[in-house]
């Protein structure tokens, strides 16, 4: 091994063998430790996060099937010891993610367990705590412990970029299972705070974000009637 000392390391020279390898040794411990100061695993870290979540939506133009593809990592599973549905991540921190969801998928729970996406078809599971419900919206926050998710899976998280309220009959979609269910925003009036969607939605899609073809968010789908494709969805402020 070589060893390359700069134009001002300077040995002391000291007849003792033992003591001049010491003191040279003490030289060389502490150019090695100024070489190795710089930011903190918590600073990089945080570096990573923030660029992680620089986000491209709402698309410039739309395109579902590239927006569909964007919204994927806001998406979540959640269940509690009784039900599942699905939920979108509103807030995403180094310290919390917040996941919004339908209060009836929470049962009245106070915990219950998030599936995170991991690329195309995995999943990490880990526990959430329900923060708050709304009976009257029928909405729920939901928290995660950012400490509860390995980094590579925090990394590959998306936060949902809400966008204006869809207009009627424009284009679209929500996530479910992998799949992409695609409609359009019905006329009819629905109450304040709520619209109707013409979706084609299956038990489990409870929670679950709706987009329009820019990837922008305008709700979450709360309910509808089994065979019809006419579903309820919380606006979302």
């Amino acid at each position: 091994m070589r060893i390359c000392f700069p134009d001002n390391f300077k040995r002391i020279p000291i007849r003792i063998a033992g003591a001049a390898v010491a003191c040279t040794a003490f030289f060389m411990c502490a150019r090695v430790t100024a070489l190795a100061q710089g930011p903190s695993p918590a600073e990089i870290r945080a570096s990573m996060i923030e660029l992680s979540l620089t986000g491209a939506l709402p698309l410039p133009s739309p395109d579902l099937q590239e927006a569909a593809g964007c919204v994927r990592a806001t998406q979540t599973d959640v269940r509690t010891e009784t039900l599942h549905g699905r939920g979108s991540i509103i807030g995403l921190t180094d310290r919390e993610i917040r996941i919004l969801t339908a209060a009836h998928v929470t049962a009245g729970a106070e915990q219950g367990r998030i599936t995170f996406p991991v690329g195309e078809t995995g999943g990490y599971e880990c526990a959430c705590r329900v923060e708050r419900t709304d009976e009257a919206s029928d909405t729920a926050v939901l928290t995660v412990a950012a400490g509860d998710v390995p980094d590579i899976v925090f990394l590959g998280l998306r936060a949902v970029t809400p966008d204006a309220d869809p207009p009627a009959e424009e284009e679209i979609f929500c996530i479910f299972d992998g799949g992409v269910s695609a409609g359009t925003r019905a006329e009819e009036e629905a109450a304040d705070g709520f619209f109707t969607c013409l979706l084609d939605a299956v038990p489990g899609m409870s929670g679950a974000g709706i987009f329009n073809a820019r990837g922008g968010f305008a709700g979450i789908l709360i309910g509808g009637e089994t065979g019809t494709e006419r579903v309820l969805a919380a606006g979302w402020k």
